[in-house]
C-alpha cells in the first residue's frame, strides 16, 4: 500500500509574486473563483489542462507549481 504524499502547493506564492489577484487568475485559467481558491488551498487538484493553463499564466514551469 502507498501511503499519503504531502504536497506542498505553489500557486498562491507565485500568484501574488505577479501581482495577479485570484478572481483574475480564475477568470484567465477558466474556471470558478470557487474552484481556483479550492485549487489553490490544496482542497482540490486541477486537471493536467487547467494545471499547464495556470503555469502558462503566472509564467513558471507546471513543477515549480507544487512541490513533493
Amino acid at each position: 500500500m502507498v501511503g499519503l504524499v504531502w504536497v506542498k502547493n505553489n500557486i498562491r506564492y507565485w500568484r501574488e509574486y505577479n501581482g495577479i489577484s485570484q478572481r483574475e487568475l480564475a477568470r484567465l485559467v477558466g474556471v470558478t473563483s470557487a474552484a481556483m481558491s479550492g485549487i489553490e488551498r490544496g482542497v482540490h487538484l486541477p486537471n493536467v489542462v487547467v494545471a499547464i493553463l495556470i503555469a502558462r499564466v503566472l509564467q513558471v514551469p507546471v513543477e515549480q507549481l507544487w512541490e513533493v
